[in-house]
């Protein structure tokens, strides 16, 4: 752990008995000091307040994972709480309003489903929804973005987990939770097709870095969608900028972009002004150089949770918080001052 590392408290977290953990989870809920195990490709998110961490599936050197927990982040607890019935890799995931809305992924017998599940972030409850026949294909590796509290935009994935590189789609769809309904969206000039490419929202614009295109190739282009318009634009910055990379994080945060991993060498934060549009790059210390990572941002507020990952063939169960305003990384600890 680096010497700096310290516990964090995020602003707007107050004190938390763990019996209110709990009750907001399902009462089926067991504290495990043990936490998750290491894994990749986990699903999951934060809920409105920023206060708990919602992971579940993923995969490790067993196979693949059904098991769910949530982390109370002022109390540093892991709680195992019910999962689903099937394991899920790969899965989009968004939370809106107190759900977490699991579209697509890998599902059992490694096949790609076109499900949309509901998981309650208060009670614990998972429910399969019946959006009708108009939907999403079946697909893994996708993103699915929070537009607002009831609304998300999904983009891309590949149809195929089997070592067949399958086909590599360029649709967008917007979910409506309320139904929940999905609406295929027609968008102008953009990619060929994506996977396992990073994307954040900041109001307007969806914006997307990286990822494997439809030729099968390792992509470093940044492109942004505008929600009003659905006019794709791609980005020629100017300099120095990220190497090409998969599986990463991107957050949008005060008229930039901040990313980080998908390129297992590259431990940096690189930052994207938005206004000037240029590249910039920052170190120091924080997490291993990772890819495959659960990861989601506080509404609202300048901070990005991050657990687990893939650091080159190491799975990790870690759980770290970026501030975006400091660009400084802080490991969370427990109580007695181990990391998890």
């Amino acid at each position: 752990m680096p010497s700096d590392s310290r516990r964090v408290r995020l602003p707007h977290v107050g004190p938390w008995l763990h019996v209110g953990l709990l009750a907001a989870v399902g009462c089926t809920g067991k504290a495990d000091s043990s936490g998750p195990g290491a894994r990749y490709n986990a699903a999951g998110g934060l809920d409105r307040d920023g206060e708990v961490l919602h992971l579940v599936g993923g995969a490790d050197a067993t196979g693949m994972l059904s098991d769910a927990w949530a982390l109370d982040i002022p109390h540093r607890q892991w709680v195992r709480v019910d999962g689903p019935s099937d394991p899920l890799l790969s899965t989009a995931a968004a939370r809106l309003d107190d759900t977490i809305w699991l579209a697509g992924g890998t599902g059992a017998g490694r096949t790609e489903t076109d499900a949309l599940v509901a998981w309650q972030t208060r009670g614990g409850t998972w429910t399969e929804a019946t959006p009708g026949d108009v939907r999403p294909s079946a697909r893994r590796e996708a993103t699915l973005t929070r537009l607002g509290e009831t609304q998300a935009v999904l983009v891309g994935g590949n149809t195929d987990d089997s070592g067949d590189p399958g086909t590599t789609l360029a649709d967008v769809w917007g979910l409506d939770a309320t139904g929940p309904t999905w609406t295929e969206v027609e968008t102008f000039d953009g990619p060929a097709g994506l996977q396992r490419h990073a994307a954040a929202f900041d109001g307007e614009r969806v914006w997307i870095h990286g990822g494997v295109d439809a030729d099968g190739t390792l992509s470093s282009a940044l492109w942004s969608l505008d929600t009003t318009s659905w006019s794709w634009s791609r980005m020629e910055p100017d300099g120095p900028s990220p190497s090409a990379r998969a599986d990463h994080l991107l957050a949008a945060w005060d008229d930039r972009l901040v990313l980080f991993g998908g390129d297992l060498d590259d431990p940096d934060l690189w930052i994207y002004s938005v206004t000037d549009g240029t590249w910039s790059v920052t170190a120091g210390p924080g997490p291993a150089p990772r890819d495959a990572f659960l990861w989601d941002t506080v509404d609202g507020q300048p901070w990005v949770v991050l657990c687990g990952g893939d650091t080159g063939g190491t799975y990790e169960s870690d759980v770290w918080v970026l501030h975006l305003d400091a660009l400084e990384w802080t490991e969370l600890l427990q109580f007695d001052n181990t990391s998890f």
